[in-house]
């Protein structure tokens, strides 16, 4: 059964709710206004846009006297910015004064053709651009490379026919060459012995080619021969081109002519070492680890250490150019079974390490 209140009776109950409503919203602000103390209650837009509304519906002097939150010039505020007012679009972000920068994959692909293509002037990047959906001008282009610090196409080529690269072209075609000297023991006294050491720059192996105290026509043409011709130890290297310094044994004996004739010589520049470095480390390798530690009695006794440094260079010595690794590792190298001892060689100058099978 339903039983409906009088009209003074409910609007005596819906004051009395509204009474208690308020009275508990009042403490609320009184412990927040303690809480976060001059600064304002952080509302959100929509709160305020709500708010707003229901003080104009309700009519701003009805609604001065019910506000607790804030006075009511401040909540009229709120409903003209965010009522009444218009919501606006967004603004796009004005584009800066100047030409629009040029897209990143354009800019990354010239540099690019420039770097791969040292030879291409502007034009040709343009064409090859153009081809990729690209469209740029000349002083573009030019700007790209300032930018990216790579200089024109004349000095671009220039750099890239520098020794450096040339070198790393042909790193397996190529061997290297030069000549160190020896004192020995003869009959006749201390004499100087010539040594010619040849390398193959990518393996690091070395070859004695000849032992001589005079270098002449003869033996130079010997030499080259045996080394150029089919079998021999270029070709057995794989190498198509043999550098050497300016040395007058090699052009005034005839050298250079015998070998040109299957390879291609290559003399280093005057006072340029470096060209050579590799063959001149080698030498340097050798004097300090086996023929300055020695008194040579004849040619003979310093062919024989020789080849013997060979043996041991190739078999047993760990080279850095190539990663310390062996040329020739034996069937030993890099077994972990076994004792470790020493070996020697020479008297105890050629030293290394190895396993020994149980």
């Amino acid at each position: 059964m339903l039983c409906f209140l009088q009209p003074n009776t409910r609007e005596a109950a819906l004051h009395a709710q509204n009474t208690l409503l308020r009275l508990q919203l009042i403490a609320v602000m009184r412990i927040l206004r303690s809480l976060l103390g001059t600064r304002a209650i952080p509302f959100t837009n929509d709160e305020r846009r709500e708010i707003a509304g229901a003080a104009k519906l309700l009519g701003w002097r009805e609604a001065s006297e019910s506000l607790f939150i804030g006075a009511i010039s401040t909540v009229r505020g709120w409903f003209r910015h965010l009522v009444q007012r218009h919501q606006r679009t967004p603004r796009k972000k004005a584009r800066g004064p100047g030409r629009p920068r040029i897209a990143g994959w354009i800019e990354r692909l010239v540099c690019v053709i420039a770097r791969r293509c040292s030879a291409w002037g502007y034009g040709k990047i343009l064409g090859m651009l153009g081809m990729n959906g690209g469209s740029l001008c000349k002083s573009t282009v030019a700007n790209i490379l300032k930018r990216n610090g790579i200089p024109i196409a004349p000095v671009r080529t220039r750099q890239s026919r520098r020794w450096k690269r040339y070198c790393a072209a042909h790193w397996r075609q190529f061997a290297a060459c030069d000549f160190f000297t020896v004192p020995v023991i003869t009959l006749a006294g201390i004499r100087t012995v010539y040594v010619l050491v040849v390398i193959h720059l990518a393996t690091r192996r070395i070859h004695i080619a000849a032992v001589t105290q005079h270098p002449d026509s003869v033996v130079m043409r010997n030499v080259a021969r045996a080394l150029t011709m089919d079998g021999g130890i270029l070709a057995q290297w794989g190498a198509r081109i043999l550098l050497h310094d300016g040395d007058g044994i090699f052009q005034k004996t005839g050298f250079d002519g015998v070998a040109s004739g299957t390879v291609k010589v290559i003399i280093t520049a005057p006072r340029a070492p470096n060209m050579n470095a590799h063959c001149e480390r080698v030498i340097r390798s050798i004097q300090e680890e086996f023929t300055d530690r020695f008194w040579f009695v004849g040619d003979t006794a310093l062919r024989c250490g020789l080849a013997e440094y060979c043996r041991w260079y190739h078999r047993h010595r760990p080279h850095q150019g190539i990663g310390n690794r062996v040329i020739d590792p034996g069937p030993e190298t890099g077994t972990a079974v076994g004792s470790i001892r020493m070996r020697s060689r020479m008297a105890g100058t050629l030293v290394h390490w190895e396993r020994v099978a149980a």
